[in-house]
């Protein structure tokens, strides 16, 4: 039977091409890939000014261009581009704490038509008659503590939190204070910031302190937009950043967590790992204020295979929420960052994963995040049972690390690919690693194909395959065959594929029955697959 010419490919073109489709999931299975980062996310495009007593802090605007890609050289630089605290300075400072010299570049995505901050408001209260102190902690950032003296003023205690809050570097929020009531409000617009999650204990007696309208006490937790504080809204819209950076092969990690955004992510990246096109692109996002189920049913409405969804829970299933939860772009920022690069410079050289530019299909479970805390409610961490459901469902969780005390781990780096076309379970495609080095494949095959048999002519194969075409400018389908199959039998013998051999039969190269100018292929590949568990029976006999 004849191969049909690969979709996406016009057999009756006569312009010259060189090429390899991408079909993963097929069988029972399903370097480099991306070497690059693109971030996408939010930039400061208009000076923040915030005024508390006599002081005014000002978060000047970022200099880089909306929708123009820019190269980041380092955490510093991506603060004069986008603003401290930014969405987008965020996300370049994981990468940089996960690896000190990536090649990173960012996209700003412009906010939504008159989008609205999500704020959160603390009201402080009551009469102090033992000195203590008020301790904040946003997103992982833990303000200094704010000292109280025995007979301070609500007010006053107000003041000198809000000045503690806009002191914190690099933070996502600043702070205002009217009176006895300190608002916080978050740097970029849009839905996104009702993610932050607050937490502030007041430990001087006879003070208390309200959250966003609620019950006074003496810790309090919750998120921005929540109660009477005003929600983040107006989402923005990934499309004109995705289209700057259509033409280049990154990875792209974006800190959007909506379902609109993930589609176009998804969509972006089907269509340009064309054949047409071949920009093998991956995409990274990631989740945090979602319940576990609500988090799969996220991933599972993608179903793709070049999109892996990052899951950190910020909360207990009772729903105290943790304030220790990252922003969804630092929480992907960090993730990408450690899939390229590994994680042996986390925790003063404890990590072990090499990172796919390193070695394509790398074992990256247990990837080890440099700055991303864990969890502190033992509450809000995942269960077995959770994880299980979640890499069942397309997710990649996020959990402490065993390793790296007070930081967290990815369980595995996994697609959202977990439904088959009839909706049922399917493992075809798991890994990330499998997608990367598929796309490694492709890379080599053609780069050997494009190198061997420049401006040759064709002719069908002799039944003698040992005869030699009698001009060093013709060539025949077998001797490409050759070639195909020697670069994977080196692809093999580097540790990216297995079963060379035994798939050799199913290794196909024929000239066209359309187009007497072109050569079709089909090679079927098995990449090497990760070791991932050990069980064992230990049989006391003495």
């Amino acid at each position: 039977m004849p191969l049909a010419v690969p979709s996406g490919y016009d057999p009756n073109s006569i312009a010259p091409f060189i090429g390899m489709a991408i079909r993963l999931g097929v069988g029972v299975k399903s370097v480099s890939g991306a070497k690059k980062i693109a971030l996408l996310g939010n930039m400061i495009a208009a000076p923040i000014a915030r005024t508390v007593g006599a002081t005014t802090y000002t978060t000047p605007a970022g200099t880089a261009t909306l929708t123009e890609e820019v190269a980041v050289n380092s955490p510093d630089e991506a603060d004069t581009l986008f603003g401290a605290g930014s969405e987008l300075a965020l996300m370049a400072r994981a990468v940089f704490a996960q690896h000190r010299r990536p090649s990173l570049y960012a996209v700003p995505v412009a906010e939504g038509g008159s989008a609205v901050k999500a704020l959160a408001t603390l009201l402080f209260a009551g009469s102090v008659t033992a000195a203590g102190v008020v301790r904040v902690v946003v997103a992982g950032r833990r303000t200094a503590e704010v000292p109280v003296a025995v007979g301070a003023v609500a007010a006053t205690v107000a003041a000198d939190v809000a000045h503690a809050i806009n002191r914190l570097s690099n933070a996502p929020f600043t702070a205002t204070v009217s009176s006895a009531t300190v608002t916080l409000a978050a740097k970029q617009g849009g839905t996104r910031g009702n993610n932050l999650a607050i937490r502030c204990e007041y430990t001087a007696t006879g003070g208390t302190v309200a959250l966003n309208g609620g019950s006074a006490g003496t810790l309090v937790r919750g998120r921005f937009g929540t109660g009477t504080a005003t929600p983040g809204s107006v989402a923005d819209d990934l499309t004109a950043a995705l289209a700057a950076i259509a033409t280049e092969e990154r990875m792209l990690v974006v800190a959007h967590d909506d379902a609109t955004n993930l589609g176009v992510l998804k969509t972006h990246v089907n269509t340009y790992v064309a054949i047409g096109e071949r920009k093998r692109q991956q995409g990274v996002a990631a989740v945090t204020s979602l319940a576990v189920a609500t988090a799969i049913t996220r991933a599972q409405g993608l179903n793709a295979t070049r999109v892996q969804l990052v899951y950190y829970r910020d909360a207990s299933s009772g729903g105290t929420v943790d304030p220790f939860a990252p922003c969804t772009g630092e929480l992907a920022a960090q993730v990408a960052a450690g899939r390229l690069y590994g994680d042996g410079a986390v925790g003063g050289g404890l990590g072990r994963v090499r990172g796919e530019v390193a070695y394509v299909a790398a074992n990256l479970n247990g990837l080890m995040l440099a700055s991303i805390p864990s969890q502190e409610l033992t509450s809000a961490k995942l269960l077995s049972t959770e994880v299980e459901q979640l890499l069942q469902g397309g997710v990649s969780p996020v959990v402490p690390s065993t390793r790296n005390p007070g930081f967290c781990e990815v369980v595995r780096c996994i697609t959202t690919y977990s439904l088959d076309a009839s909706n049922a379970p399917t493992r075809a495609v798991k890994l990330t690693s499998k997608v990367s080095s598929a796309d490694y494949t492709a890379q080599r095959i053609e780069a050997r194909i494009a190198s061997e048999y420049p401006n040759k002519n064709l002719k069908d194969d002799p039944e003698n395959l040992a005869e030699n075409p009698g001009h060093p400018d013709v060539i025949y389908p077998s001797m490409i065959r050759s070639s195909v199959l020697s670069e994977l039998r080196a692809l093999e013998r580097e540790g990216i594929l297995s079963n060379v051999d035994a798939l050799e039969d199913s290794l196909i190269v024929e000239i066209s029955t359309v187009n007497s100018e072109l050569v079709l292929n089909s090679t079927a590949i098995d990449v090497v697959d990760p070791f991932t568990a050990f069980v064992g029976e230990l049989l006391q006999t003495g």
